[in-house]
């Protein structure tokens, strides 16, 4: 911008300086047509009365310039505050989601922290929940829980802002099954988990999980898994 202004007035003071002196020239012009070939030319400047019409006229129009070039400046200004401000949103925004925790069934005994074989599978008991952890990158608050069992939607007690750590024997969270007897009675049971969760900066957002249990008698072993996480729709952007 400094060197759009300068440029400017540049050309102002260029204009200026032409203005001033293309007068005198003219003057100079026809007096030395008169006297060289005795013609007189039916135009002549009074140059005290053009500069003095300059002397008003130059700085009018430096003072234009200049408030021109301020406005344009000041526009400028805020167009750059305004992506400042858009890029320290972003960037706080992404800190929020840098780090975020999220559940992940037991499969394994091992997963559960319960020595036993290297292939053996961990038992959920169907007919009271499902053993969830924490193996995200943060604590987590569980704001809101819901399921869906072989299509059947129902929604879960849950106390708002379940708090559940991803670094200590308390990371688990057993989320209430509600099986009826027919459906525990399936040889294969469909699960469908909705979490709404907040990380510890406050940056909310819902995971689900899709879990498909092959059941016997109520104790089910995973042998399906798929999750997602998607946006709380007040946090999207």
């Amino acid at each position: 911008m400094k060197c759009v202004r300068f440029s400017n007035i540049l050309v102002a003071v260029g204009v200026f300086a032409i203005l001033l002196i293309a007068p005198y020239l003219l003057n100079t012009l026809i007096d030395g047509v008169y006297r060289e070939y005795g013609y007189q030319i039916p135009l002549y400047f009074n140059l005290d009365t053009w500069y003095d019409i300059m002397s008003i006229a130059f700085p009018s129009a430096l003072t234009y310039i200049v408030i021109r070039q301020s406005e344009r400046q000041q526009k400028d200004n805020m167009e750059m505050q305004k992506s400042l401000e858009h890029i320290n949103e972003k960037m706080l925004d992404l800190e929020k989601k840098s780090k975020i925790g999220y559940f992940v069934p037991h499969v394994k005994l091992k997963d559960a922290g319960i020595d036993g074989f290297e292939h053996s599978y961990y038992n959920h008991d169907l007919k009271k929940y499902i053993t969830l952890a924490n193996v995200g990158t943060d604590d987590v608050f569980v704001i809101k829980a819901s399921g869906s069992i072989n299509g059947r939607i129902y929604n879960v007690p849950c106390e708002k802002g379940l708090f559940v750590p991803n670094n200590s024997p308390l990371k688990e969270l057993n989320f209430e099954c509600s099986l009826h007897e027919e459906e525990l009675s399936l040889p294969h049971i469909d699960v469908e988990i909705n979490l709404t969760l907040r990380n510890m900066i406050g940056y909310e957002y819902v995971q689900i999980l899709f879990i498909g249990f092959k059941n016997n008698n109520g104790r089910g072993t995973v042998d399906s898994f798929n999750m997602s996480i998607q946006e709380v729709p007040d946090h999207a952007n």
